[in-house]
């Protein structure tokens, strides 16, 4: 699940009340959550069925890029 647009919103609020000087009002906040979560979830995006690109490649370059990670944290 990518909850960047979320945190977007989050921050985009906070912003505007900074700017405005105004306590943040989280009941509108959850609103206004709640009525975008709605129309996401009403939308009618198609997704492909299809696979793009190589798994094996990507699964590849994500074991590479954090290889050193994994063996520090399990002490590999």
């Amino acid at each position: 699940m990518n909850r960047r647009p979320r945190w977007k919103q989050f921050f985009t609020y906070l912003r505007s009340c900074h700017e405005k000087k105004h306590t943040p009002d989280w009941k509108i906040f959850d609103e206004q959550m709640k009525d975008w979560e709605w129309q996401w979830v009403n939308s009618h995006e198609n997704y492909t069925d299809k696979p793009i690109g190589n798994a094996v490649m990507e699964a590849q370059a994500v074991f590479r890029k954090y290889e050193q990670r994994i063996k520090q944290i399990y002490n590999l």
